[in-house]
């Protein structure tokens, strides 16, 4: 039985990395209009050599769209594709990007101009896939800058962000020595009197709150903003530090805010005589209420930005926020003979191990012990182990990438899957061992400079990010008042580093000089860290108690219980 050669339906996106973003929202919004595309990212099936499908993936499609830009001119990957397609009669498209000098062979190709309006630009490339090639009236654009509008208003309200956080810094610190000399002076009024003065706690944790939200919060809101917008506009903007630069801002914000509400239930504003807040305090008051709100508003305005369409177009392997849906394992269908699945792993893998055994098991493929028996074996890579026992091209290997390491050269040209999601992808990954071609369409993972790190891991990583500054300020306090060796002193001391190697260790899941730790030794410590925390704990500093605790519950969770090694 014969059948007739169908004329290929998809269109090959060639682009260089640092357009990943681009890429990704290009190849969706060509799906959208009903123009299938293939992209690496999503086209690449895991555990097959990566170069010849490339290869196949231009001699197979109808058309190549080449994304134009200073990065990907220079790329010899992509000058690779190019000149294979030009050598094989291909039609390509110049997807201009970015405007940049073009070698005399691109120079005469048909182009669209992406730096404008993206809508606009995708309608006139429609039409021109609609009809037959044709010869360009005028040459691609090959000098001049591109900013898109919403990097221009992210431009712009960052400047305006770090002036507003530069006040708002100027008026914390305002109130808190206005705070601390008030409290001096009330105390010395009192003595000279002979009066008797209670401490008020909540004044002490107004005080050091104000204080703490200067130098850990405003100032680096403020360092960060001034940075961002060149960042912006040379694209090197990391968008989990842009949230956090945000989430400062608008933090210290908030306390800043509820300083002159929380003074209409208390007496912090009082002073003995029965006197109102003094001319000074009531003019930093009518001016923060406003500023704040206007920093609120803001800092929405920036959020909203930097998750639009346009911002992630721009954004790069570092700009972009990534949004973790859970993959789709509907299009599983179970086969009649169940593929024999092993499992390649370190010894600290092992809970990784584990969790793929059940999903073997549960998705009704057959768990082998044996990878020499197997059709397929999974091998785990990890800081622990970078490489497999077997040569891929004798045994089907599909490596798995646990984590940011070194693979071994031997299993680089192979293309790989990452657990960024979980246990949907465990889940994902096992139903489509028999569907490999469906394996990065469903996972969706962009190839980006982003840690990759399980979402229980990212929460448990964020809390630590918050207790450690704050440990520092108690730890400081210590130091100034001269309680070092008091058992408050002691413990902020210890608990300081604790904190400190835990969060590195857990980040990288490796400490070079205490490679004997384990997810047991290092819930204790966690424990251990939250008991001595209510001992350590004076006033203001039981605001870091529920923080503290936090820590052991997060590392109970399933997600960190894998990702954290065996002993």
């Amino acid at each position: 039985m014969t059948t007739s050669a169908q004329t290929p339906q998809y269109y090959f996106i060639s682009y260089c990395r640092q357009e990943v973003t681009f890429a990704d929202n290009f190849s969706r919004e060509l799906t959208k209009r009903g123009l299938p595309s293939w992209v690496d990212f999503r086209n690449l099936i895991p555990g097959q050599p990566w170069q010849p499908q490339l290869d196949a993936g231009v001699r197979d499609s109808a058309a190549i769209l080449l994304v134009v830009s200073k990065a990907s001119m220079a790329s010899a990957p992509v000058k690779d594709e190019w000149i294979k397609s030009l050598a094989a009669g291909k039609r390509i498209i110049l997807i201009i990007f970015e405007a940049c000098p073009l070698d005399e062979r691109l120079a005469q190709l048909e182009w669209v101009d992406f730096t404008g309006k993206f809508e606009s630009a995708m309608k006139e490339l429609v039409a021109r896939l609609a009809q037959p090639p044709q010869k360009m009236a005028s040459l691609p654009p090959q000098a001049g800058s591109r900013l898109p509008e919403e990097a221009k208003a992210f431009f712009g309200l960052s400047i305006f962000a770090a002036i507003l956080a530069i006040a708002g810094g100027i008026l914390t610190f305002a109130l808190a020595y206005l705070l601390v000399n008030s409290t001096v002076l009330l105390a010395l009024n009192a003595i000279s009197s002979g009066m008797v003065v209670e401490n008020n706690p909540l004044r002490s944790v107004i005080i050091s709150g104000l204080l703490m939200s200067v130098f850990f919060l405003w100032l680096p809101a403020i360092w960060n903003f001034v940075q961002i917008p060149l960042q912006i506009q040379n694209r090197k903007h990391h968008a989990e530090h842009l949230m956090w630069t945000l989430n400062r801002l608008a933090f210290a914000n908030l306390f800043l805010l509820l300083v002159p509400l929380t003074s209409a239930v208390t007496d912090i504003w009082v002073d003995l005589q029965g006197e109102t807040m003094s001319t000074t305090l009531q003019a930093i008051l009518c001016i923060s209420v406003p500023l704040m709100l206007v920093i609120f508003g803001v800092c929405f305005a920036l959020y909203r930005l930097l998750i639009s369409d346009s911002m992630y177009r721009w954004a790069g392997p570092t700009g972009a926020l990534l949004k973790a849906p859970r993959p789709d394992k509907s299009k599983y269908k179970q086969k009649e003979k169940p593929l024999r699945v092993a499992v390649e792993s370190a010894r600290q893998d092992r809970p990784y191990a584990e969790a793929f055994k059940a999903s073997i098991e549960k998705a009704g493929l057959v768990y082998v012990e044996s990878p020499q028996d197997a059709e397929v074996v999974l091998t785990l890579l990890s800081a622990y182990q970078s490489k497999s026992n077997f040569d891929p091209e004798q045994k089907t290997l599909i490596p798995v990438l646990l984590q940011k390491c070194e693979v071994d050269p031997g299993l680089s040209q192979l293309q790989w899957v990452d657990l960024r999601y979980g246990q949907d992808s465990i889940d994902a990954v096992v139903h489509l061992l028999d569907e490999p071609h469906e394996l990065l369409r469903t996972l969706g993972v962009l190839p980006v400079r982003a840690p990759v790190l399980p979402t229980g891991v990212k929460r448990l990583v964020n809390v630590l990010s918050i207790v450690l500054p704050i440990a520092l300020v108690f730890t400081i306090v210590s130091l100034m008042d001269g309680s070092v060796f008091g058992s408050g002193g002691f413990l902020n001391f210890l608990i300081l580093p604790s904190l400190y190697f835990l969060r590195r260790y857990i980040t990288e899941r490796k400490l070079k000089n205490v490679p004997f730790l384990s997810y047991w030794l290092v819930f204790g410590i966690a424990v251990v860290l939250a008991v001595l925390s209510l001992f350590a704990a004076w006033d203001p500093a039981l605001l870091f108690v529920p923080f503290a605790w936090l820590i052991p519950l997060l590392i109970w969770s399933k997600e960190v219980r894998m990702w954290l090694p065996a002993a």
